[in-house]
Formats: structure tokens, C-alpha cells, sequence
């Protein structure tokens, strides 16, 4: 069994572990063990792979780096409203150039300057498919 872990604004992630389901008095709740933990392993995840980023992508590392949507406009060349259109299209890869700018800026903000010839190398790789279903063994 799985638990589909939407709370991280990604459509496609699914804990193996991790996690407790218990009751609250508003329902079943859930607990997910070391989050922020899990949530850089999601991010990692994401600038090492293949597919193009999406609307829900660019709101995630958004959110996990901690910077508005005009300081991401600032940082990629491109206005708030540009930024603010693709995370309402949650499906929809954003372009090339800015994926790119994107990934290097939340490699270096999340993990370091070593982390970035880790993004650059996959830059070749990077094509339009849609990111694969994640399934994170979480210890």
C-alpha cells in the first residue's frame, strides 16, 4: 500500500513509507515522518530528471526555495505573470531556457554550488515527456 502525497503540490508522488494514517476529530489525518527531509529528496528527484519542468514543478521549487513568484520572474528574465501562468497550467512544460535557469537556481539554493554540474549534466537528456510516477522509500 501507497499513500499519495498530494500535500507537496505534485500529482504523481506516492510514499511507500514514511507515513501515518491515524484518526483526528475532524477524520483520518495523516503524519508524514521528516517532510522538509522528504521534500528535498522530491526536489532532488526532480532537477536530476529527464522531463521538462511543469506548472506544478515550478510551484514546488518555488515554494521549497522560498522565493515569490517576482523573485523567480527576476532570476529567469521573465515577468511575475509569466510565472504566476505557468503554475496555473500545472500540466504544461515550461520553456527550454527557463527550465534550465530554473533547475540551476534551486540546485544552488537547495544543495550548494556542488550541486550544479549534477543539473548542467542533464541538461542533453532534458526532453518533453511527462515526469514519471515517483515512488519514494523514505528511511
Amino acid at each position: 500500500m501507497s499513500y499519495h502525497y498530494t500535500m507537496c503540490g505534485l500529482n504523481y508522488v506516492h510514499l511507500q513509507n514514511g507515513y501515518r494514517i491515524h484518526s483526528t476529530e475532524y477524520g483520518e489525518g495523516v503524519s508524514i515522518e521528516h517532510a522538509d527531509a522528504l521534500d528535498r529528496a522530491i526536489a532532488a528527484t526532480l532537477l536530476r530528471s529527464h522531463a521538462r519542468l511543469r506548472g506544478q514543478e515550478v510551484r514546488f521549487l518555488r515554494g521549497l526555495t522560498q522565493r515569490s513568484q517576482t523573485e523567480i520572474a527576476h532570476r529567469l528574465g521573465v515577468k511575475r505573470v509569466t510565472v504566476a501562468r505557468w503554475e496555473a497550467a500545472p500540466e504544461t512544460p515550461i520553456p527550454g531556457p527557463a527550465d534550465r535557469a530554473l533547475r540551476i537556481d534551486a540546485a544552488e539554493r537547495l544543495f550548494g554550488e556542488h550541486s550544479l554540474k549534477m543539473v548542467v549534466d542533464q541538461f542533453p537528456e532534458i526532453a518533453d515527456a511527462r515526469p514519471a510516477p515517483l515512488l519514494m522509500r523514505f528511511c
